[in-house]
Parts: C-alpha cells; sequence; structure tokens
C-alpha cells in the first residue's frame, strides 16, 4: 500500500540507507526486509499524525455534512420510530401519505407509519 506516510517514509529511509552495486554504482532495488522496515516507518508517521476531527449527527452517526436532517437547509427535527430514524433521503419515488403529492429520489422525506412517508411538502420543521 502506497500513500503519503509510505511515500514520506521511504524517503527518509532512502536517506540514511542508500545501497549501491560494489561493481555497477547503481542503486539496488529494495528487498523485503527494507519495504518491512519502510512500512513500519510509515506506520509511526500516520500514528504520530493527527486523526481529522468530523463532526457526527447525535441521531445517525452519519458525518453531519452526509446527514439529511444535519445538512445545511435540513433543519428537520431529529425523531425516530422503534430505534430508527424517521427523516432521511429518499432513494425512491413516492406520495406523500399525508397530502398524496409526489416527491422524487433525493426529497428528504419523513416515515410516518408502516411503509408510508410522508414528502418534503407535509414535513415538520424545527422552529
Amino acid at each position: 500500500m502506497t500513500d503519503q506516510f509510505y511515500e514520506r517514509a521511504e524517503k527518509q529511509w532512502r536517506s540514511t540507507n542508500q545501497r549501491r552495486d560494489a561493481v555497477t554504482g547503481r542503486i539496488i532495488p529494495l528487498t523485503a526486509a527494507d519495504r518491512v522496515e519502510i512500512e513500519q516507518l510509515a506506520a509511526r508517521l500516520r500514528a504520530a499524525e493527527p486523526a481529522p476531527t468530523v463532526e457526527r449527527c447525535g441521531l445517525t452517526e452519519l458525518p453531519k455534512d452526509q446527514c439529511s436532517h444535519c445538512r445545511p437547509g435540513g433543519n428537520r427535527r431529529p425523531a425516530t420510530i422503534d430505534g430508527r430514524p424517521t427523516i432521511f433521503t429518499a432513494s425512491y419515488p413516492g406520495r406523500c401519505a399525508r397530502c398524496d403529492e409526489k416527491y422524487h429520489p433525493g426529497d428528504t422525506v419523513e416515515r410516518v407509519g408502516d411503509k408510508q412517508y410522508a414528502g418534503p411538502c407535509c414535513i415538520e420543521t424545527v422552529p
């Protein structure tokens, strides 16, 4: 696996461990043991790197920029029925269970009963 940490580790390793052929003077290819050393150095570099903090939704535990009720303009009240979120992004088209208007994939919908969903037209928003 090569990533930024592996590349930095390899560069750092090569700066102190450049092996050359005694006859031709060419650089000798890395051995399996060399690659293990580099991977261990890369692991230390990864561990030293601070992890990025991502704000997560308290209800769905998704990153807030991916959560249907936490996204900007999505000030919907988070609620659950049987421990499952009731407000989410529709995957399929359908009709609102409250007013019978159509909704489309990508719209925010609310589960209001067993296999019944309210479209964006009838979802209560947070005041």
